[in-house]
């Protein structure tokens, strides 16, 4: 392979094969020796057939595969070793690394790219390329477990498991938490960044690669999803009911899920699936304090007049909330509460998304 073809290949790999701004990214958090032993790893691939392609004793390349795990540059599996599968895994594997495995002004590079070139592209990544072969998001709002309490019209029975933050965590195996890679990156706002919380293998293999930054015992855990949704993130997970390996905790301005679709004017839904449920506001009980208008991370309430009162007061656009459950926590008035308006079925069995290239830039 000539000297300059592994990053290109890489770049290609990743859908960005002429984005100068992207092979900056890749020759940071990468020797050009690094880029060729990834290019040797385009699927799971067993560390004795490596040794058959790179000129190291299996003794190096362990402790090479290893490191670059630890860097987020190589996902390693039952199957073997492999380069990360896309930009997003990429992009998350290696931003939640430990930090010491983060080269100086790597976050910067990051953030530059997202904002000139991939927040447009993820429109059409979340709108179109990944989605479900029913068509449907690839992943899905999770519900404030406190929200959910709340609510006195919601009966503790019609919260499925694969909904319910308590029975999630609790039929956990493990748990660990690492740092959202999408707020070190954007820094668009000072909400927590010890929030990504990792399940069953996935925490094994975290805290396995340094990623983790603690182990979570499971009352810490519930600890922990209850004030990320006091602070105004929203759980997303993968759109099944195999609910079992990653809960991000997202903001508007720094997500790559949640910030594109805001940003460009896209309603949510057109990404992403709400929960099965909708918050709902009584004009009685608000007195128009506006805490949710400012809270809500996808926009959809607003202030209206009602002939019966000289206060403006919220109103909550059903068709477009998304279910998170972020305005009731907010709500000191108990005005807001969260209704159930989606049957059991709305959440698929499983989650299989068909690969899709990315459409060739204009």
């Amino acid at each position: 392979m000539k000297e300059d073809d592994a990053y290109r290949k890489l770049a290609e790999k990743w859908d960005y094969p002429d984005s100068s701004r992207f092979r900056k990214i890749l020759e940071a958090i990468m020797t050009l020796e690094e880029a060729n032993l990834l290019c040797e790893m385009p699927t799971p691939t067993p560390t004795e057939d490596l040794v058959k392609k790179v000129n190291m004793s299996q003794e190096s390349l362990e402790k090479k595969l290893h490191e670059l795990a630890c860097r987020g540059l190589v996902i390693t599996g039952k199957k073997g070793h492999m380069a990360p599968a896309s930009m997003g895994q990429l992009h998350d594997a290696s931003l939640s690394s430990a930090e010491e495995h983060i080269p100086a002004g790597v976050y910067d590079l990051w953030r530059d790219f997202h904002d000139k070139e991939w927040e447009e592209d993820l429109i059409d990544i979340l709108t179109r390329r990944s989605r479900t072969v029913e068509g449907l998001p690839s992943m899905r709002v999770l519900p404030a477990w406190k929200a959910i309490e709340a609510s006195p019209n919601i009966r503790p029975e019609q919260l499925l498991p694969y909904e319910n933050m308590r029975e999630i965590l609790k039929g956990a195996s493990k748990l660990a938490v690492v740092n959202c890679p999408c707020r070190r990156a954007q820094r668009e706002c000072d909400s927590p960044l010890e929030v990504c919380l990792q399940l069953n293998r996935s925490a094994d293999y975290s805290l396995g690669r340094g990623a983790a930054t603690r182990e979570l015992p499971l009352e810490e855990a519930i600890t922990l999803m209850d004030s990320v949704g006091e602070a105004g993130l929203v759980h997303t997970v993968a759109n099944c009911i195999f609910t079992h390996r990653i809960i991000c905790n997202c903001c508007s301005c720094c997500c790559p899920l949640i910030g594109p679709l805001i940003h460009h004017g896209k309603p949510p839904r057109d990404g992403m699936a709400p929960s099965r449920f909708q918050a709902t506001a009584d004009k009685d009980t608000c007195t128009g304090c506006q805490d949710c208008v400012e809270q809500c991370p996808f926009g959809v309430i607003e202030m209206s007049k009602f002939p019966s009162s000289k206060k403006l007061k919220a109103v909550v656009d059903t068709e477009q909330c998304m279910g998170c459950g972020v305005c009731v926590l907010k709500c000191s008035t108990g005005a807001l509460t969260m209704e159930l308006v989606r049957p059991v079925e709305y959440i698929p069995e499983e989650r299989v998304i068909p690969t899709a290239p990315m459409p060739k830039r204009q």
